[in-house]
C-alpha cells in the first residue's frame, strides 16, 4: 500500500515538473507577448468577463506591454553597462575554465531562447557570448 503511494506521488510530482517546465518554456520562447497572454489570462479567468470586457482588459493589457517595451528601451544602454560590470565581476572569481563554461552556458541559453539571460531584451542579431550584446 506504502509502494503504490510512494509510485502516485513521485509519477505525479515528475508530470507536475514537465508540466511547469514546458509552459516555462512556452512564454520564455514567446517573449513579453506570450507572458502577457499569460498573465491576463490567469488575472481574469475567473472574472465571468462578457466579450466587451474581456476586449477592454486585453486592450489594456497590450497598451501596458507597449509602454514597457518603451520603457526598457530607454533604460537600455544602463542595464547593458550594468551586465558588463556583473561579467567583469565573474571572471575576478571564476577560474579561466569555468569563464568558459559560463560563456558557452550564456550561448546555449540564447541559442534556445532567442535572448541573452542577462539581456532580457530579444536581440536581432546572432548568438555571442558576449552578455549584453
Amino acid at each position: 500500500m506504502i509502494l503504490i503511494f510512494l509510485f502516485g506521488w513521485v509519477s505525479g510530482a515528475i508530470s507536475a515538473s514537465l508540466i511547469i517546465r514546458h509552459k516555462t518554456l512556452a512564454v520564455l520562447r514567446g517573449g513579453p507577448t506570450a507572458a502577457v497572454e499569460m498573465f491576463e489570462h490567469r488575472m481574469t479567468r475567473n472574472l465571468d468577463l462578457d466579450a466587451g470586457q474581456k476586449q477592454q482588459v486585453h486592450d489594456a493589457f497590450v497598451k501596458n506591454l507597449n509602454q514597457r517595451l518603451e520603457l526598457q528601451k530607454t533604460i537600455q544602454p544602463q542595464i547593458r553597462a550594468l551586465n558588463h560590470e556583473t561579467m567583469a565581476e565573474l571572471n575576478t572569481v571564476l577560474k579561466p575554465e569555468q569563464q568558459k563554461t559560463l560563456l558557452e552556458n550564456i550561448a546555449e541559453f540564447r541559442k534556445r531562447f532567442g535572448k541573452n539571460p542577462f539581456n532580457p531584451m530579444p536581440e536581432n542579431q546572432p548568438a555571442s557570448a558576449t552578455p549584453g550584446q
